[in-house]
């Protein structure tokens, strides 16, 4: 039993969770009703879904085993209380589980492109797979590039259900806001990869920052370590001066609008909570302190995960 607890623990299940709502409400909130208002049939059924849904989260999974595995020397001066693997199980153990579930991700992904009639789309979760492999062991540690590696998976993690519809890809124009007199998902889409990228990197950055101990020890060269933990956390704010700078605008605009709901729900839950981040995230140089910020921020991205729903019940008449 205390295996099967940690297991979970080890592929942060929660996380998996995340990933799975996300691409769920994408298609049943977003996609489906696009083609039900245009009154075209998707290509996919709901079986394939779910089986993209759970190749991503089977990828992910075992990119969470092979970093734990590869992070062992690292996590057991960051976070002693919470290492897995050698303490429950053992590393040759979390090889063969990063195996099983990699090949499971990419077959059921090789499934639906063959569903789907483009085997070239099998070139995305095996990128993927690829991406979280060479984090693991090559980038998770450099300056800025394992940032940027975990933001555009991220992106990936939102953007594989449409890009497996190829029924959509005839939707992808320069003229995203409008399609056939409803609204295209893929100016929604394009918003979310936006957000989804850049709090991302300002969550990854924050998470090195919390990590500094360890990574020092192991002569990791993360940001917060080449520039400094003040300066590093400066970079954040920047970044969510960027993010907060469009959603105010957007804000404003809906709030003169007959989506004022919307507005206000940005601006409570996602351009409120991202300015006391920016005000706070330099106030401690503990790591307790940034692992609260750390915890926000990812509070802060599941707000805007739940925000299509809020999309969804005002555009429901258009779409």
């Amino acid at each position: 039993m205390r295996r099967i607890s940690a297991f979970f623990q080890l592929i942060r299940y929660n996380n998996l969770l995340i990933i799975a709502f996300t691409q769920l409400i994408i298609w049943f909130l977003l996609l489906n009703p696009f083609f039900k208002s245009i009154e075209i049939r998707p290509l996919l059924s709901i079986f394939n879904i779910l089986s993209l849904v759970l190749s991503t989260v089977s990828i992910a999974a075992a990119g969470y085993i092979i970093n734990d595995y590869f992070d062992f020397s690292i996590d057991i001066i960051n976070k002693p209380d919470k290492v897995i693997i050698e303490k429950v199980i053992p590393r040759r153990h979390a090889i063969l589980l990063h195996s099983i579930l990699n090949f499971l991700g990419i077959s059921l992904a090789v499934y639906v492109a063959f569903q789907a009639g483009n085997w070239a789309l099998i070139l995305l979760p095996i990128s993927c797979s690829l991406l979280l492999w060479f984090y693991a062991t090559d980038f998770k540690g450099s300056y800025i590039y394992g940032n940027i590696i975990i933001a555009l998976l991220t992106v990936f993690s939102i953007a594989i259900i449409p890009l497996f519809e190829v029924k959509m890809w005839e939707y992808f124009t320069w003229n995203l806001w409008i399609q056939n007199g409803v609204i295209n998902p893929w100016f929604i889409l394009s918003v979310y990869i936006f957000f989804a990228f850049i709090l991302t990197w300002i969550r990854e950055i924050v998470k090195d920052m919390e990590d500094i101990k360890g990574d020092l020890l192991q002569d990791c060269k993360t940001l917060p370590i080449v520039i400094g933990l003040k300066k590093a956390g400066n970079f954040s704010k920047i970044l969510i001066l960027i993010a907060n700078s469009v959603l105010f605008l957007s804000s404003i605009i809906l709030f003169f609008s007959r989506w004022w709901s919307l507005g206000l729900y940005l601006l409570l839950f996602l351009i409120l909570p991202l300015f006391y981040v920016f005000f706070k995230i330099n106030s401690s140089g503990m790591q307790k302190h940034y692992h609260a910020m750390s915890r926000l921020l990812k509070i802060i991205m599941f707000f805007g995960i739940l925000a299509l729903l809020i999309i969804y019940l005002l555009f429901n008449q258009e779409f």
